[in-house]
């Protein structure tokens, strides 16, 4: 890795965020975003929210007949 190059910049960026006032739509998006293969599936997504923390928010969604993909989203 030459001096120039930082770790990081293999790092993909997603140009979207987690609003918590729009918690599905953005969500929804989200993970549209980094599972395109979904989109045939939208409307089978189904999200698991845990409100444990105080500010903290995570969603879990995944696709009900299958559900191998899970990704954690922190709002």
């Amino acid at each position: 890795m030459s001096k120039s190059q930082s770790p990081y910049d293999s790092l993909r960026h997603i140009p979207l965020y987690y609003d918590n006032s729009d918690s599905q739509n953005s969500a929804l998006n989200l993970i549209l975003t980094l599972r395109p293969e979904w989109r045939e599936s939208k409307d089978t997504i189904e999200f698991v929210r845990f409100t444990d923390g105080i500010t903290n928010t995570v969603c879990k969604p995944g696709l009900p007949r299958n559900n191998t993909y899970p990704t954690w989203t922190r709002g």
